[in-house]
């Protein structure tokens, strides 16, 4: 059995805070925050420094004064272009071929439709419908066969 002294040195030994040693806490909400005001402070500071440099730098410049001013120099490979311009030149030709075709056959078949005009017919009142039904069955209508034979 654990005696009771074991326990409490146990506990002692866990909780006592000897001087000169660190404190054991996880959290620390004090040297946390300070922590992070000084990691803060830090970017802070050197973006303040990049800003004022890159301020500096753009406000010296006079106009006129730097080296860019001259076009680059392009060396073109006359064979290699001269193959573009005609593939683009043969690609323009279709697509003026097939919009030509295109554009025809819409103006033919705006021709080919007949333009109808719609006239409204007057429906008759109830009181001029007769009201006699007829049970007949005309010999044109055909009839329906049930059961499929």
């Amino acid at each position: 059995m654990i005696e009771k002294k074991l326990i409490n040195k146990i506990m002692k030994s866990i909780t006592r805070r000897e001087i000169g040693l660190k404190d054991h806490q996880i959290m620390h909400p004090l040297r946390e925050w300070f922590l992070g005001l000084a990691i803060a402070s830090l970017f802070l500071s050197i973006a303040v420094f990049l800003c004022v440099k890159l301020y500096g730098h753009y406000n010296s410049l006079e106009p006129g004064s730097s080296s860019n001013n001259e076009a680059p120099i392009v060396i073109y490979k006359a064979e290699e272009i001269e193959t573009a311009l005609a593939e683009f030149s043969e690609r323009k030709k279709t697509h003026e071929r097939i919009k030509a075709t295109l554009a025809s056959n819409i103006e033919l078949s705006q021709e080919e439709i007949p333009i109808t005009t719609s006239t409204v017919l007057p429906t008759p009142s109830p009181k001029e419908q007769p009201n006699e039904t007829n049970n007949e069955v005309l010999d044109e209508v055909p009839t329906p066969v049930l059961g499929g034979q």
